[in-house]
């Protein structure tokens, strides 16, 4: 048995607090490290979806950047070999391929945040299947090839507080 691990993070940014008041959680961002052994540790791989595109970059880095990244919470969820497997080949696909970050996808996701306080259900305008992603629904298709089920029409129109809750149910928290 492995684990992968999601993450959530916030960081300085303008578009961090709109996120974070949009979801009404601490976090905005979600990301995912694979970690060879099963422990965390600085050298290991954030792997996320962020402006530009799909990337990776040491947890270290993650973290000190200048955005000045703060983890909230890690997620340990357990997975076989084989999925540990197809997860990183996935995510490394992502990465190589540089999968746009889905920018107008997130303003349609915050069109449908705004919606759905008023009362009002509705769909992401500006969904475009896996073209570009944004955080949380890159965290979401992994929990998928995890074997946590997940739909399209949740990761099109929900944000990180939807990994969070799909995280809180699957997993062991480690809080940081």
């Amino acid at each position: 048995m492995r684990k992968i691990v999601i993450g959530f993070s916030y960081s300085k940014t303008m578009i961090s607090k709109i996120i974070r008041k949009a979801e009404g959680t601490e976090f905005s961002h979600v990301f995912v490290v694979l970690p060879p052994d099963g422990e965390v540790d600085n050298n290991d791989y954030v792997y996320q979806e962020s402006f530009p595109s799909c990337n990776k970059t040491t947890l270290k880095d993650f973290l000190y950047n200048s955005h000045q990244n703060v983890v909230t919470e890690y997620h340990f969820i357990p997975v076989t070999e084989e999925q540990f497997a197809v997860i990183k080949a996935y995510a490394d696909e992502c990465v190589a391929k540089k999968v746009p970050y889905g920018s107008i996808q997130l303003v349609g996701m915050g069109i449908v945040a705004l919606l759905k306080k008023i009362g009002i259900k509705a769909k992401n305008p500006f969904s475009d299947g896996s073209s570009s992603m944004v955080c949380s629904e890159f965290a979401g298709r992994i929990l998928s090839l995890a074997g946590i089920t997940i739909s399209k029409s949740e990761l099109d129109n929900e944000g990180p507080a939807l990994i969070h809750r799909i995280a809180q149910q699957n997993s062991v928290c480690v809080d940081i």
